[in-house]
């Protein structure tokens, strides 16, 4: 056997332009080879597909490629994106991917749903500020199943009682008290002190 052929873009595209014409059936199969050919050799991460499904995008080449979704499947940052610029709507594919990062679940529903994801709201619900945003951006009013969650972290409960609740929250005052930024933006609001922070 002979050494093997790799393939880089000029020798792909010097290929296409010298061997077959785009209106040949059989070009346009060996062109859409050489294409996924390339496409598996620039997709060696995630963030690698991801770019390289916006650069796709850019030149007009709106095709949803196998090899691009397989590794941007990987990680929920990637899939979130995907769908947001790529996709440009909702993903099914993705979302349980997404879904597994409580913050990356929230802006999915925020940017691409622009409704709640009911299936995520679990994990969302395990990270307070997560959930504090999702509340604030999706929910748009109080979020009662995940205020456990909120009250216990300083800052997004102090942001979930200026956001969402646009009222003082007792309940988690103790909480909040326990981070200087937190409650002196926290009190500055609701109680009238002046603010040590700026």
């Amino acid at each position: 056997m002979g050494p093997e052929f790799s393939w880089d873009e000029n020798s792909a595209a010097e290929y296409r332009k010298n061997v077959f014409s785009a209106s040949s059936a059989l070009g346009a199969t060996l062109i859409a080879k050489v294409n996924g050919n390339l496409i598996k050799e620039r997709c060696s991460s995630p963030e690698a597909a991801l770019e390289l499904a916006s650069q796709l995008k850019a030149g007009g080449d709106l095709t949803r490629h196998a090899a691009i979704e397989e590794q941007v499947l990987k990680s929920p940052h990637t899939a979130l994106w995907y769908a947001f610029d790529i996709v440009d709507g909702p993903w099914p594919a993705g979302e349980h991917m997404i879904s597994t990062s409580p913050m990356h679940a929230a802006r999915y529903a925020q940017l691409v749903l622009r409704d709640r994801f009911h299936e995520a709201e679990q994990s969302i619900m395990q990270d307070a500020d997560a959930a504090s945003h999702y509340a604030k951006s999706v929910v748009k009013g109080r979020w009662e199943d995940a205020e456990a969650v909120i009250s216990r972290s300083p800052k997004a409960a102090s942001t979930y009682a200026l956001d969402v609740l646009k009222a003082p929250w007792p309940e988690a005052e103790e909480c909040i008290r326990s981070d200087d930024e937190a409650w002196d933006t926290y009190s500055f609001m609701f109680h009238g002190t002046e603010m040590k922070y700026i």
